[in-house]
């Protein structure tokens, strides 16, 4: 075990350690942004949120599915109850 611990002790002692340096530079902060690039940003985010609503739209198509046939099953049996209630 001394051995084994000598052995590495020797090893670390020939590591080679190796350092890059680089020079930071002062970055000058942008303008702040006009009405042009305001608008561009506000038509971009809309267009984004219109594309996220039919996303998920089209993640729900089952759901709505499911309501329009129970909602066009309940129209037909209120109609049919009508008929038979007002004989004309």
């Amino acid at each position: 075990m001394q051995g084994r611990l000598k052995f590495l002790g020797n090893q670390t002692a020939y590591g080679t350690l190796e350092l890059t340096y680089y020079k930071h530079y002062t970055v000058v902060p942008p303008a702040p942004p006009g009405v042009g690039s305001k608008f561009a940003s506000s038509f971009i985010g809309g267009w984004n949120a219109l594309v996220t609503f039919l996303i998920g739209l089209t993640a729900t198509w089952p759901f709505l599915l499911m309501i329009g046939t129970f909602a066009l099953l309940y129209w037909r049996r209120i109609k049919r109850q009508e008929k038979q209630v007002s004989p004309q």
